[in-house]
């Protein structure tokens, strides 16, 4: 075969199969976990990280602005607390596309790739509701993590805490605010 046939054989062959690899695209589940829901439709999120004896606390309300066939827009805000002062950031907006063109992992195939896991289901309490939960626990040793995720909640991580020797970090909505 020439080298002219070779290289019109490769064009033909990546021709035809660009756009079939182009198009695997998936379900995004945290788009998803949004357009469920109300512009106006609000959670609030605090991470605590206690560290060393150092502790730093930040406040995030996350609010459903748009909800199209393609996409979600949320905007945050957050206000950082540190020894005793108050930082307020500035709003930011994001898009959270419909579809996408991977998944991050879920929980559960995380805690496989770190060693023995446990798995449950358990309720969580955000504000005055109750939410039924996926719940894995994972032992990578030095770092101990816990996670819950709830698909009727926006944003489907309700909680996430990481302990190590020198301290934790919790990740948790305190408070939401949903309107169907």
């Amino acid at each position: 075969m020439t080298r002219l046939a070779r290289l019109f054989a490769f064009t033909a062959v990546a021709a035809v199969a660009a756009p079939a690899l182009a198009a695997d695209k998936y379900d995004n589940p945290e788009y998803k976990s949004w357009a469920q829901y109300k512009p106006g439709t609000s959670i609030v999120t605090r991470l605590t990280v206690e560290l060393s004896g150092a502790s730093k606390v930040t406040t995030t309300t996350t609010t459903l602005v748009e909800v199209t066939k393609d996409e979600v827009v949320v905007e945050s805000t957050a206000v950082i607390t540190e020894d005793g002062r108050e930082v307020k950031l500035s709003p930011k907006r994001s898009a959270i596309p419909q579809q996408v063109n991977s998944l991050p992992p879920s929980p559960k195939e995380s805690a496989k790739k770190v060693g023995p896991f446990e798995e449950g289901k358990k309720k969580v309490k955000v504000g005055d509701t109750e939410f039924e939960c996926e719940w894995v626990k994972s032992d990578a040793t030095v770092v101990v993590t816990e996670t819950f995720s709830c698909d009727s909640l926006p944003g489907i991580r309700v909680k996430n805490v990481m302990k190590t020797e020198d301290g934790h970090t919790t990740t948790e909505v305190i408070k939401a605010t949903l309107k169907k």
